[in-house]
């Protein structure tokens, strides 16, 4: 063919760069979203790391992991699709994949945004942690099971109280033996709400990482997907027909 067109891209080869950009985006975001798959099974699931939001009542951190959860396992199924429109330059099909991605974008940021809200320090839980350990404290005499996830956080995290020791002192309650590093016999100097905050960035960070790279990626992808669509409509309606297959026959 000779040209197609006026206008932005003007030669098959601006057409070829999009395909060959897009089939590997879609590879590309396939793995991604594999690996956000898997970290958010791995912060499901594990089991220490479940015990610990199952007895804390922690449910809302796992609602940002069930969002990217969510828009992972749909990345990995539309880049299936993202494939097929590319390699059979189908303007329907790429339109479709455009508009799935837009929304896998919007998912994937709502659940970052959700998840660093929830799941880091000096985000909304650690004050919500502040008064959880301030509970549990409070109960400890007369809640077995709450005083024993008090007792298992505080050893296995190496925290005291809420704040500090000071939390059973102020209360006329014994410091718990727990509270103090068995190797020195030293007291821990952080309180459980911070280090509970850490220990739960250490898990939302690396999945919000990954998610905001897919993000950013899908940027392009979007870019292209719709501009490659809108470029074939163009040839249609210039009565125009791009035939890759013929073309590399020939």
């Amino acid at each position: 063919m000779a040209g197609v067109g006026s206008g932005w891209p003007k030669s098959e080869r601006a057409l070829l760069c999009m395909k060959y950009f897009l089939f590997v985006f879609n590879v590309l975001s396939f793995l991604t979203a594999v690996v956000i798959l898997t970290l958010g099974l791995w912060i499901r699931y594990d089991w220490d790391f479940k015990h610990y939001i199952l007895e804390l009542r922690l449910y809302q951190f796992w609602t940002g992991v069930y969002i990217l959860i969510a828009a992972a396992s749909i990345v990995m199924a539309i880049s299936f699709l993202g494939c097929c429109g590319t390699i059979m330059e189908n303007p329907t099909v790429l339109g479709l994949y455009g508009v799935l991605l837009i929304v896998c974008f919007l998912l994937e940021i709502a659940g970052v945004a959700y998840l660093l809200n929830n799941g880091t320090l000096w985000s909304n839980v650690t004050w919500w942690l502040r008064d959880r350990f301030y509970e549990l404290i409070y109960v400890s005499d007369t809640n077995a099971r709450e005083a024993r996830i008090l007792r298992i956080i505080q050893e296995e995290i190496g925290c005291c109280g809420s704040y500090s020791s000071l939390d059973y002192i102020n209360v006329n309650k014994p410091v718990p033996n727990e509270c103090r590093d068995k190797a020195t016999g030293n007291e821990y100097l952080d309180g459980c709400y911070i280090r509970m905050s850490r220990y739960l960035e250490e898990r939302s960070g690396w999945i919000a990482g990954v998610s905001l790279f897919l993000a950013a990626l899908q940027v392009f992808g979007i870019t292209t997907s719709l501009t490659m669509r809108h470029t074939l409509r163009k040839l249609e309606s210039e009565g125009k027909v791009y035939n890759p297959v013929k073309k590399s026959k020939a």
